[in-house]
């Protein structure tokens, strides 16, 4: 659900606020790609989404590393993760590294070990999370797992 309630919005906001007919948006946007899409691309090798569109990701946030705390210089990586049930005794697992930087995460992405901020906007472990970037390749995990990166332009808390 919050997933539709999202891309009506975004949808109807990039229209409204940009001016952008359905044809403009879609040239820009990749609406058919979701986490478990991408995954599955991720997973078999095939193409993750049409290049240099930009999708919009939901999930819950698995885990945050920040890369560099140089608030010149800053950088993290958000493991974006989203499930569906597989009959009732199983759920399948996505997984997507989203790559952020820039002065604006730094007061969003709390320093490791850190009190988390009553903040509605701090990014951390199991919050739910709006994601808007361009898919930049493929990770290989350390358990062998393949999994998108995306290159985060714009993170909101859900």
């Amino acid at each position: 659900m919050k997933r539709t309630l999202a891309g009506i919005v975004l949808l109807a906001a990039g229209g409204f606020v940009f001016g952008l007919s359905p044809e403009e948006l879609g040239g820009i946007l990749d609406c058919s790609a979701t986490l478990e899409t991408l995954s599955a691309a991720a997973a078999g090798g095939e193409p993750l989404s049409r290049d240099g569109h930009y999708v919009v990701l939901t999930g819950s946030v698995e885990s945050v590393t920040v890369v560099d705390k140089n608030p010149a210089a800053f950088a993290a990586e958000i493991t974006l993760v989203d499930g569906r049930w597989q009959g009732l005794q199983s759920v399948s697992l996505f997984r997507c590294v989203v790559e952020v930087a820039g002065a604006s995460f730094v007061s969003r992405i709390p320093a490791p070990g850190a009190p988390a901020s009553p903040d509605a906007e701090i990014i951390v472990p199991d919050t739910p999370i709006l994601v808007i970037g361009v898919v930049e390749g493929v990770r290989v995990l350390a358990d062998g797992t393949r999994v998108p990166v995306v290159s985060g332009a714009y993170v909101r808390n859900l």
